[in-house]
């Protein structure tokens, strides 16, 4: 009999450190998060859009600030108020700007989707000394003295030379035949090194020959998050030609100093 009884034994004994073990483990996992009720799983995602602002003489570029509060399984948090600031990299409320009724502080509460957005009225040129980088602080208190919150950063460009873009046609020779081809006119934007977000980029070009894709000769278009912006030209057929071959130069232009051009050679078919 006690040879059947040791092996229970150790097996007990095996069963009650597995147990000590497991309920360690979890109460070093309950701990709360500072950024927000970890028991919930609530996140708090800020945009803004455009991430870059020129800052002008007159006029005051806008962003616009969009908050998103949602549980971890993406259902939204409605009737939350969400409170939106302006900050400097160490946290702390600077006077650049403002937002909506000239307000240094906004609040908003969330809408159905868990969404609250507000508009960023960027400073004039005689407001800021030079190109500087702000963020807009998007909080929302919670249970308690729990609270989420998140930055977005925003690129203020007082000298728009500081922008750097990059601008290319493919393909850069089209063929003139019964239909015209097509070439995509791209533009990479940048802004302190970083790509320059839902910024308005025009492309022009003054010849008679081919048009954009919405039938323009001047348009615009929006960088994409990686600051990207592109246009489609669609060039002449051969019966629009009066010459074997012509190159168009496209303006691609994205302040009143910082442009390029892109040349696409039409080659016409004999």
């Amino acid at each position: 009999m006690k040879k059947n009884k040791t092996p229970v034994l150790l097996t007990a004994a095996l069963c009650l450190a597995l147990l000590a073990t497991v309920s360690c483990k979890r109460d070093a996992v309950g701990q709360p998060s500072p950024l927000g009720p970890s028991s919930i799983a609530v996140m708090l995602n800020l945009e803004a859009s455009p991430n870059v602002i020129v800052v002008g003489v007159k006029d005051r570029q806008v962003a616009n600030i969009m908050a998103t509060l949602k549980k971890f399984d993406g259902t939204g948090q409605a009737n939350r108020t969400v409170l939106f600031e302006v900050v400097d990299s160490t946290g702390s409320r600077v006077d650049v700007g403002f937002f909506e009724g000239s307000a240094s502080v906004f609040s908003k509460t969330t809408d159905a989707n868990g969404s609250a957005h507000v508009n960023y009225f960027g400073p004039l040129s005689d407001e800021i000394s030079g190109d500087r980088t702000i963020y807009i602080r998007a909080s929302v208190a919670w249970d308690g003295t729990q609270f989420i919150n998140d930055t977005a950063a925003l690129s203020l460009v007082r000298d728009t030379k500081t922008l750097t873009l990059t601008a290319k046609a493919i393909p850069d020779v089209l063929s003139a035949g019964s239909v015209g081809q097509t070439s995509v006119i791209q533009a990479i934007v940048y802004a302190g090194g970083q790509p320059a977000k839902n910024f308005p980029v025009y492309f022009v070009f003054t010849m008679n020959l081919g048009t954009f894709i919405d039938g323009k000769r001047s348009t615009t278009s929006t960088t994409n998050d990686q600051g990207i912006a592109t246009m489609t030209y669609v060039g002449p057929t051969a019966a629009d030609m009066g010459s074997t071959s012509e190159t168009v130069p496209i303006r691609v232009q994205v302040s009143e100093q910082v442009g390029q051009d892109v040349n696409v050679l039409i080659i016409r078919q004999q």
